[in-house]
Protein backbone atom coordinates (compact mmCIF):
# COMPACT_ATOMS: atom_id res chain seq x y z
CA UNK A 1 0.00 0.00 0.00
CA UNK A 2 1.39 3.29 -0.74
CA UNK A 3 1.69 6.43 1.45
CA UNK A 4 3.12 9.74 1.93
CA UNK A 5 6.13 9.15 4.43
CA UNK A 6 8.03 12.56 5.65
CA UNK A 7 6.90 13.75 2.54
CA UNK A 8 7.75 11.15 -0.49
CA UNK A 9 5.39 8.63 -1.86
CA UNK A 10 6.55 5.12 -0.95
CA UNK A 11 5.14 1.63 -1.18
CA UNK A 12 4.90 -0.14 2.37
CA UNK A 13 5.15 -3.41 2.82
CA UNK A 14 6.90 -5.62 5.47
CA UNK A 15 10.39 -7.55 4.38
CA UNK A 16 9.78 -11.25 4.84
CA UNK A 17 12.37 -11.39 7.75
CA UNK A 18 10.78 -8.91 10.26
CA UNK A 19 7.54 -9.18 11.93
CA UNK A 20 5.80 -6.49 14.26
CA UNK A 21 3.95 -7.15 17.53
CA UNK A 22 1.86 -5.26 19.19
CA UNK A 23 1.77 -5.28 22.84
CA UNK A 24 0.75 -3.23 25.90
CA UNK A 25 3.38 -1.60 26.23
CA UNK A 26 3.80 -0.54 21.85
CA UNK A 27 5.24 -2.20 19.37
CA UNK A 28 8.44 -4.88 19.46
CA UNK A 29 10.27 -5.52 15.97
CA UNK A 30 11.87 -8.19 15.12
CA UNK A 31 14.58 -8.60 12.73
CA UNK A 32 18.01 -10.11 11.30
CA UNK A 33 19.73 -7.49 13.69
CA UNK A 34 17.15 -8.32 16.89
CA UNK A 35 14.26 -7.06 18.50
CA UNK A 36 13.40 -3.19 18.92
CA UNK A 37 10.75 -1.28 20.53
CA UNK A 38 9.00 0.87 18.15
CA UNK A 39 5.76 2.96 19.24
CA UNK A 40 3.33 4.59 16.33
CA UNK A 41 0.68 7.35 17.22
CA UNK A 42 -2.00 8.28 15.39
CA UNK A 43 -3.10 11.88 14.94
CA UNK A 44 -5.97 11.93 12.58
CA UNK A 45 -4.78 10.10 8.98
CA UNK A 46 -1.40 10.54 10.28
CA UNK A 47 0.94 8.11 12.13
CA UNK A 48 4.31 8.89 13.90
CA UNK A 49 6.21 6.40 14.43
CA UNK A 50 9.57 5.86 16.26
CA UNK A 51 11.78 3.37 15.86
CA UNK A 52 15.35 2.97 16.53
CA UNK A 53 15.87 6.39 17.58
CA UNK A 54 13.94 7.92 14.44
CA UNK A 55 10.73 9.11 13.48
CA UNK A 56 9.19 9.40 10.66
CA UNK A 57 5.28 10.79 9.59
CA UNK A 58 3.23 8.40 7.50
CA UNK A 59 0.15 10.17 5.75
CA UNK A 60 -2.35 8.79 3.47
CA UNK A 61 -2.18 9.76 -0.44
CA UNK A 62 -4.91 12.40 -0.85
CA UNK A 63 -7.21 12.38 -3.67
CA UNK A 64 -6.11 13.23 -7.14
CA UNK A 65 -4.47 9.86 -7.58
CA UNK A 66 -5.02 8.26 -10.94
CA UNK A 67 -2.83 5.76 -11.01
CA UNK A 68 -2.60 1.99 -10.69
CA UNK A 69 -3.92 0.95 -7.62
CA UNK A 70 -4.78 4.48 -6.41
CA UNK A 71 -7.64 6.62 -5.43
CA UNK A 72 -9.44 8.83 -8.21
CA UNK A 73 -10.24 12.40 -6.67
CA UNK A 74 -12.58 11.78 -4.61
CA UNK A 75 -13.04 8.01 -4.18
CA UNK A 76 -12.17 5.99 -0.85
CA UNK A 77 -11.08 2.54 -1.13
CA UNK A 78 -10.42 -0.20 1.37
CA UNK A 79 -6.75 -0.32 1.92
CA UNK A 80 -6.97 -3.24 3.96
CA UNK A 81 -9.46 -6.27 4.04
CA UNK A 82 -12.00 -5.52 6.94
CA UNK A 83 -15.58 -4.89 8.24
CA UNK A 84 -17.80 -1.80 8.21
CA UNK A 85 -18.75 -1.16 11.93
CA UNK A 86 -20.42 2.12 11.23
CA UNK A 87 -21.98 4.48 8.66
CA UNK A 88 -22.28 7.75 8.93
CA UNK A 89 -23.58 9.22 5.73
CA UNK A 90 -25.83 7.83 2.79
CA UNK A 91 -26.53 8.99 -0.36
CA UNK A 92 -27.39 12.65 -1.14
CA UNK A 93 -25.58 13.75 2.20
CA UNK A 94 -23.58 17.10 1.49
CA UNK A 95 -20.24 16.52 3.91
CA UNK A 96 -17.66 18.80 4.32
CA UNK A 97 -14.16 17.78 3.93
CA UNK A 98 -13.01 15.77 6.79
CA UNK A 99 -16.25 14.63 7.75
CA UNK A 100 -16.85 10.96 8.70
CA UNK A 101 -18.02 9.03 6.25
CA UNK A 102 -17.78 5.34 7.44
CA UNK A 103 -16.06 3.26 10.03
CA UNK A 104 -14.02 0.43 8.72
CA UNK A 105 -11.81 -2.36 10.83
CA UNK A 106 -8.97 -3.98 9.53
CA UNK A 107 -6.91 -5.83 11.86
CA UNK A 108 -8.17 -5.15 14.63
CA UNK A 109 -8.10 -1.36 14.52
CA UNK A 110 -10.79 0.72 13.74
CA UNK A 111 -10.22 3.63 11.32
CA UNK A 112 -12.60 6.49 10.46
CA UNK A 113 -12.75 6.97 7.02
CA UNK A 114 -13.57 10.49 6.04
CA UNK A 115 -14.41 12.83 2.88
CA UNK A 116 -11.42 14.06 1.04
CA UNK A 117 -13.41 17.03 0.46
CA UNK A 118 -16.95 19.18 0.83
CA UNK A 119 -19.29 17.92 -1.71
CA UNK A 120 -22.04 15.12 -2.07
CA UNK A 121 -21.73 11.71 -1.14
CA UNK A 122 -22.26 9.30 -3.71
CA UNK A 123 -21.70 5.20 -4.42
CA UNK A 124 -21.90 4.55 -1.00
CA UNK A 125 -23.17 1.47 -1.54
CA UNK A 126 -22.19 -0.47 1.61
CA UNK A 127 -23.98 -1.66 4.99
CA UNK A 128 -22.76 -1.58 8.52
CA UNK A 129 -21.39 -5.58 8.73
CA UNK A 130 -20.36 -5.71 5.17
CA UNK A 131 -16.74 -7.35 4.13
CA UNK A 132 -15.01 -5.23 2.18
CA UNK A 133 -11.67 -6.53 -0.01
CA UNK A 134 -8.40 -4.11 -0.73
CA UNK A 135 -9.54 -2.00 -3.23
CA UNK A 136 -13.00 -2.35 -2.99
CA UNK A 137 -14.33 1.11 -3.59
CA UNK A 138 -16.27 2.61 -0.29
CA UNK A 139 -17.96 5.49 -1.61
CA UNK A 140 -17.42 8.98 -3.49
CA UNK A 141 -17.63 12.38 -3.24
CA UNK A 142 -18.61 14.95 -5.94
CA UNK A 143 -17.61 18.61 -5.32
CA UNK A 144 -20.43 20.67 -5.13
Amino acid sequence: MKRLINGEEVELSLPDDFTVIRTAEGLRVRGPDGTHSAAAVRSGDTVHVSYKGRVWQIDPIRHGLDHAGGEAEGERRAQLPGQVIEVAAANGDQVEEGAKVLVLEAMKMQREITAPFAGTVAHLDIKKGDQVAEGDLLFSVEPD
